[in-house]
């Protein structure tokens, strides 16, 4: 099976790599070990192979007792407050199905390597999980820069990467890379459909601040567009530091955005530590705007220490639910936590915690569709179960990667500094998703 791309990409600017900043807040894990785990979650109606007639693949991941997944990730750098929780939903999630007999008669053994959100040692991790562990696929990759330095060897190797953290187009445009978050396009439309239903098109004048990295540059590009097709209109831009925020300067940017700009609404790309930066900034300042951000602006974190009242204007798109929005997958990461899994209670209340979970409910899924369909599990059997529609119980928009490869689901969400709370439902958020990713007419 071949995957089509429905999605368009101007292929020369998609040579250009984007950096994904990820979000939520968490804990920090160990590294280079095997965190057991499995699940429950449904199949596609095939009956599964018994565990005893598939056979071994050592040289892909699978053992006689354990399927090696790979984990690559941020645990101990710059952004592992989020990633942390990404990791915390999968191993949760392969804890609870090791408990109930593994899959397949195995363990699901989880291999993680920190990357500390470097280029340079994501590629050395990379190459450790393909050569040394021998991994059946590896899960998450928390920032495009990475994917896009790995992806070359990925593809040469037939190894299947499951991308929760970011969707950009580089990786868009690889057939090895499977998107479970809306792309930073998706989140703009939703983004300025949310601010159209607060300010009329004639009056909405929409300025973006962004973090100085290339997915930056891409979230700007999203928000134009988006005001193009809706309504509105864009009125400039200003940068933040990653590593060194200024307060002063980024106060009197927006201030000048305001008063020479008429800006009425700011639409921030954020990680959640830039996030709480732009919250408190604006507060201290005394500057009162409106302000919606992609992933990295919905993190319980932020809304649990931010000021207050920049808070109660303030809100953030995701692709994932959370235990405050009811649905079967809900109940089920619920259940858990309410009995063995109590240990992961704290995490479970985070949206990056869903998408972790989401991960581990999906290779579970993809391992018993690849033993029905073909007998034997392997990174090619794999590879092509994974290309098929996948159950999510409602934690996140339907996922059909038959003919592409990432998911355009986005929702704004708000929180009362204990929970986030999705405004809406997915199904009406749709309506204004384009997932066209065309960077440039």
């Amino acid at each position: 099976m071949r995957h089509t791309r429905r999605g368009r990409i101007t292929a020369g600017l998609a040579a250009i790599a984007l950096v994904a900043v990820a979000c939520g807040g968490g804990e920090t894990a160990d590294t280079d070990e095997a965190t057991e785990t499995t699940d429950d979650t449904g199949d596609d109606g095939d009956e599964a192979a018994s565990g005893d007639d598939i056979p071994d693949a050592p040289n892909e991941g699978v053992d006689s007792d354990r399927i090696n997944i790979g984990w690559m990730g941020d645990v101990t750098g710059p952004t592992a407050s989020a990633q942390v929780l990404n990791l915390s939903g999968t191993e949760a999630y392969f804890d609870m199905v090791n408990a109930d007999g593994g899959v397949l008669g195995r363990e699901l053994n989880l291999i993680v390597k920190d990357d500390e959100y470097g280029a340079e040692l994501g590629v050395s991790n990379f190459q450790e999980l393909l050569n040394d562990d021998r991994v059946l696929t590896i899960a998450h990759l928390g920032g495009s820069f990475i994917v896009d330095a790995v992806l070359p060897d990925a593809e040469r190797e037939g190894l299947p990467l499951i991308v929760t953290g970011q969707t950009v187009n580089t990786s868009l445009a690889s057939p090895y890379a499977f998107h479970l978050l809306g792309h930073y396009f998706d989140q703009a439309d939703v983004s300025v459909a949310r601010m159209l239903e607060e300010i009329p098109a004639d009056e909405l004048r929409v300025g973006v601040a962004k973090l100085e990295v290339p997915s930056g540059d891409e979230w700007d590009i999203g928000v134009q567009k988006a005001l193009d097709e809706q309504g509105g209109e864009y009125v400039g831009n200003t940068s933040i530091s990653v590593s060194s925020p200024d307060a002063g300067a980024f106060a009197s940017s927006v201030q000048q955005m305001i008063d020479n700009e008429g800006m009425n609404y700011l639409a921030i790309h954020v990680a959640p530590s830039s996030a709480l930066f732009v919250v408190n900034t604006l507060a201290s300042a005394g500057i009162e705007i409106p302000v919606i951000g992609m992933q990295g602006a919905a993190s319980l974190n932020v809304f649990a220490e931010g000021d207050a009242d920049q808070l109660e204007i303030t809100e953030g798109v995701h692709s994932y639910k959370t235990l405050a929005d009811e649905s079967e997958g809900a109940d089920e990461i619920r259940a858990f936590i309410e009995g063995e899994g109590a240990s992961y209670a704290d995490d479970a209340e985070h949206i990056n915690f869903t998408a972790g979970w989401l991960v581990g409910m999906i290779i579970h899924n993809t391992l018993e569709k690849a033993a029905a369909d073909s007998g034997e599990v392997n990174r090619e059997t794999f590879y092509e179960a994974l290309q098929t529609a996948h159950d999510t119980k409602g934690l996140t928009c339907p996922v059909d990667w038959t003919e592409r490869n990432d998911n355009p689901c986005a929702a704004p969400f708000t929180s009362d500094g204990e929970s986030m709370f999705m405004v809406g439902d997915f199904d009406q958020w749709a309506e204004v998703v384009t997932a066209d990713y065309t960077l440039a007419d």
